[in-house]
């Protein structure tokens, strides 16, 4: 990819100017993903596509008649399995210092955001550690992230895009001596029981904004001009506060979304902090949505009615 972008399509290449097309072929989103997905519930599906992400090719290793935790052992863990070895394979054929890139994939996937506890984590200058990154954005691997709707522009973070290679440099670096040893149906049964829930929260709040994108315009969604997250002081509280979606519509208004994939309904507490938060961003009309892996309570319900926010399910969100 690199090479068709700086070597056939750059400014100093010959065909610099002369094409009448270039089309960027990206990995499917959820829903288009959901499609190669057939049989499988949502919650499934959520799963799969938080491992693996929206290439074709890597959602088919998915066996239809087997468990999740199976094709997580068989098809993503195992160290002859194809998954396995494709992060690696793919710097490896498009970076000239894998090393390097792999020590700063890891340290995002672990959680690691600001530029120069990326830097500290990886062992590099954190001079140089912005050139790295600008290589794994170019290759759609990292993804940097700044608050919507906030003066302060050097408020960055960044987050791994590609799913399949968050969960790789989340999990198999961690694990890699028992993988190694053969034990990835033990691994993966590990990583069900103790990750795998906190994991796929990114993974739900990507799918709630793809929906919000997909549903734009309509009669419950605005035309959205710009999508993202927030983060900053809480000063009325006095702490930090994050809101998970927060998008710019076309007329003034602003909506704020917050994703919850827990196993238990969410409750009212979860809505009134959301309307909390919202306070703190001017805007001239707000929009409320909550989003659930596992629906809502009858006091969300009755808070939702009261001040006209939008509770959507996982169920709800299958198209």
């Amino acid at each position: 990819m690199s090479f068709m972008e700086h070597q056939v399509l750059g400014y100093q290449s010959p065909l610099y100017g002369r094409r009448t097309a270039q089309i960027k072929v990206e990995p499917f989103d959820f829903f288009d993903s959901v499609k190669l997905l057939k049989g499988f519930s949502a919650e499934y599906a959520v799963a799969w596509y938080g491992m693996v992400g929206g290439v074709p090719l890597y959602l088919e290793q998915c066996d239809v008649s087997a468990t999740l935790r199976e094709n997580m052992a068989e098809n993503l863990l195992r160290v002859d399995s194809f998954l396995y070895g494709e992060p690696d394979s793919y710097l490896q054929q498009e970076l000239r210092d894998p090393a390097m890139y792999n020590a700063i994939t890891r340290a995002v996937a672990t959680g690691i955001g600001r530029p120069s506890e990326i830097a500290d984590a990886a062992g590099i200058e954190a001079a140089a550690v912005a050139g790295y990154l600008k290589g794994l954005m170019e290759l759609g691997i990292v993804r940097k992230d700044q608050p919507v709707v906030d003066a302060n522009r050097k408020k960055v973070r960044y987050r791994i895009a590609d799913n399949l290679f968050r969960f790789w440099y989340r999990f198999v670096p961690q694990y890699a001596t028992p993988l190694q040893a053969g034990r990835h149906v033990e691994i993966a049964r590990l990583i069900g029981e103790r990750h795998l829930s906190t994991y796929l929260g990114p993974t739900f709040e990507d799918v709630c904004r793809q929906w919000l994108l997909r549903e734009m315009g309509g009669s419950r969604v605005p035309l959205i001009l710009d999508i993202g997250r927030w983060w900053g002081t809480d000063s009325v509280r006095r702490e930090q506060a994050e809101i998970d979606i927060v998008a710019l519509g076309d007329e003034g208004e602003v909506l704020f979304a917050e994703c919850k994939w827990r196993e238990k309904p969410t409750d009212a507490d979860v809505l009134e902090t959301l309307e909390h938060r919202s306070q703190l961003i001017p805007a001239d009309k707000r929009l409320l949505f909550v989003f659930s892996k596992s629906g809502f309570t009858e006091a969300c319900r009755a808070r939702a009615d009261a001040i006209g926010a939008t509770l959507v399910s996982l169920d709800e969100m299958r198209l």
